[in-house]
């Protein structure tokens, strides 16, 4: 088994804005009345509390590790499932509309135990708890949605795996 340096489940949540069926909206709470939701305009975007933390850069390289595209991303300070209450650490998100979508990108860091956790699961408990995680994480939306099946809620994610040495040195860092 290899060392695991950093986790990271990462997920993708898509509404479509314009021409759809249902008026988009997302949902966010107001604390001075209590947490009472309220509906805001998909560009007004919320990403939960800062709560004193600075944004974070997502910043993408080229392979030879040049800077291509940076964009700002913010703190989640929403409530995580009990599964999952000791086994994140950060949860991130940011959003873009692109033409007629709105799509929410979680990143989520999770501790490296966690990863043999996951597949010590059989892979529908596995995929709902991840399901799970990310609901909790993503705000709440009402429209079309993009990527939903009404008998099973899911989202397209992906586990990434940043392993503690490299595998060859022939090919780098993985």
């Amino acid at each position: 088994m290899i060392g695991i340096k950093t986790a990271h489940l990462v997920g993708v949540d898509t509404w479509q804005i314009k021409g759809a069926n249902t008026p988009f909206a997302t949902l966010v709470g107001d604390a001075k009345e209590g947490g009472i939701p309220n509906y805001a305009d998909p560009t007004d975007v919320p990403y939960g509390e800062i709560a004193g933390l600075e944004p974070a850069w997502l910043v993408s390289f080229s392979p030879d590790g040049y800077p291509l595209s940076g964009s700002t991303i913010y703190d989640s300070k929403r409530p995580v499932p009990d599964f999952w209450a000791e086994r994140v650490v950060r949860a991130c998100l940011r959003s873009r509309i692109d033409t007629d979508y709105l799509t929410w990108e979680a990143i989520v860091e999770i501790t490296p135990e966690t990863v043999s956790r996951l597949l010590g699961l059989d892979g529908t408990k596995c995929t709902t708890e991840v399901v799970g995680l990310l609901e909790a994480v993503f705000p709440p939306c009402t429209g079309e949605h993009v990527f939903f099946r009404e008998l099973y809620p899911s989202y397209a994610f992906v586990l990434y795996i940043e392993p503690e040495a490299a595998f060859s040195k022939e090919y780098g860092s993985v």
